[in-house]
C-alpha cells in the first residue's frame, strides 16, 4: 500500500439483506514490497489469520486481527522462532478455538526441505508460538504444510509433493488433534489408486468427521490434470477413504480438486482450469444423502474470460459460500480480482459477486 508495489490487503465485506458491503481494509502495520499480505486468509469468529508469506526475504509471517464489521484490529505479527529465509511462513494458515496454525512448506528439517507447520495460541491477550508439527515420516520435497484445515481441535494438513510407494509426487495429507496442550499426528491419509504427480493434498478441508483432499493434477479415464477429490471419514487415529469424487462434465486440464471446501453435508469443489484458455473455471457443488456425496450444482461466474481462474478458491460456511476468481478483469483493471458470494434461493442458488 501507499504506493508499495505487492505489499497486499485483505478487503472485509458485510452483509445485509442479501447485499454485501466492503467495510474494512486491512493492511499490516508493518508492511512492506513484496510481502504479499492476504495470500492466505482464514476466518473464525472474530479472529482472521492472514498470511504474508514473502514477508524478511520469504521467512514469512502471518498477522492476526479481531473485530467485525467496521472495526478491525491488528492484534499480532506471528513468526517462527527458527524461521529462516525461503520457509514462507503463512503459505497456508487456519484458525480455531485452539489457535493459529500457519504453514512453511519449504523449512529445512533435519537438513532437508520437508516443511513444518507452527501452532500459535493466544493467552492473556498476548500470542505465542507453542509448538512445530512435522510428519512423522516427512522427506525432501514433501512440501508439508502447503495446505491447512482446522475444525476446533482437529487439523489436516496437505503434503502434496510426498513420494507414496515409489510414486513422486502422489501427495498425502496428514490428521493431527490436541492431546491435552499438545498437537499429535494420528494418521496419515493417502488416496487408494494414487498415481505419480496427482498432488493429492493441495487442497484440504474437514468439517466435523469428514475429511475432503483434493488432487488436481489427477488423470482421470486418460485425461491428464483432469482432477479428483476425496473423502475420508473417520476420528482420532482412525480415519477411511469412503469416496473419489470427479465432476459430472470433467475433461482434460479441468484441475477440479483445485479448491476444496465441506461444512456439514455441502461441499465445493473448485476446477480453474488454469492452463484452458477456452474456460474460465468452474465450482462443482455436492450434497451428502444416505451417505453418499453426490453432485448437485455447477457453478459458473456467467462473466468471466479464459484467464480469470474462477474456483482458485472456495470457502463454505452452512449455505452460503464464496468464490474467487483472481485475475478477473474489474472496470478494465486487468488481473484486479474478484470473488462471487452465493447463498439459497428457493431451491437454486444466486450469485453476488464483489470486487
Amino acid at each position: 500500500m501507499n504506493g508499495q508495489e505487492q505489499q497486499g490487503a485483505v478487503y472485509v465485506f458485510t452483509e445485509s439483506n442479501g447485499v454485501w458491503t466492503q467495510t474494512a481494509t486491512l493492511t499490516a502495520n508493518d508492511g512492506l514490497r513484496f510481502d504479499i499480505f492476504g495470500s492466505e486468509v482464514a476466518l473464525s469468529g472474530n479472529v482472521a489469520a492472514i498470511g504474508a508469506y514473502q514477508s524478511n526475504h520469504s521467512v514469512g509471517a502471518v498477522y492476526v486481527f479481531t473485530g467485525s464489521g467496521s472495526a478491525w484490529t491488528q492484534k499480532a505479527k506471528l513468526t517462527a522462532d527458527d524461521g529462516v529465509r525461503g520457509d514462507c511462513l503463512g503459505w497456508s494458515v487456519a484458525v480455531s478455538s485452539a489457535g493459529v496454525l500457519a504453514g512453511a512448506p519449504f523449512a529445512i528439517v533435519d537438513g532437508s526441505e520437508v516443511g513444518a507447520v507452527y501452532v500459535f495460541e493466544e493467552s492473556g491477550g498476548n500470542w505465542s508460538q507453542t509448538q512445530k508439527l512435522t510428519a512423522d515420516n516427512g522427506a525432501s520435497g514433501d512440501f508439508f504444510g502447503d495446505a491447512i484445515a482446522m475444525d476446533g481441535e482437529v487439523a489436516v494438513i496437505g503434503a502434496d509433493g510426498a513420494t507414496i510407494g515409489g510414486n513422486q509426487v502422489q501427495g498425502a495429507a496428514y490428521v493431527f488433534d490436541t492431546s491435552g496442550a499438545t498437537w499429535v499426528q494420528k494418521t496419515e491419509l493417502t488416496s487408494d489408486d494414487g498415481a505419480a504427480f496427482d498432488n493429492f493434498g493441495r487442497f484440504v478441508a474437514i468439517s466435523g468427521t469428514t475429511v475432503f483432499v483434493g488432487a488436481p493434477y489427477a488423470v482421470i479415464d486418460g485425461n491428464a490434470f483432469e482432477g479428483a477429490a476425496y473423502v475420508f471419514e473417520g476420528a482420532g487415529g482412525t480415519w477411511g477413504q469412503t469416496q473419489k469424487l470427479i465432476a459430472s462434465d470433467g475433461a482434460a486440464n479441468g484441475y477440479f480438486g483445485w479448491s476444496v471446501a465441506v461444512s456439514g453435508t455441502s461441499a465445493l469443489i473448485g476446477a480453474n482450469s488454469y492452463s484452458n484458455n477456452t474456460n474460465p473455471g468452474l465450482v462443482y457443488k455436492f450434497d451428502k444423502s444416505s451417505g453418499i456425496w453426490a453432485q448437485t450444482q455447477e457453478l459458473a461466474s456467467g462473466d468471466g474470460t479464459g484467464v480469470d481462474f474462477f474456483g482458485w478458491s472456495v470457502a463454505l460456511d452452512g449455505t452460503n459460500a464464496v468464490v474467487g476468481e483472481p485475475f478477473a478483469e474489474v472496470h478494465g483493471v486487468f488481473d484486479q480480482g474478484a470473488a462471487y458470494f452465493y447463498a439459497p434461493a428457493s431451491d437454486a442458488i444466486f450469485a453476488n459477486g464483489f470486487d
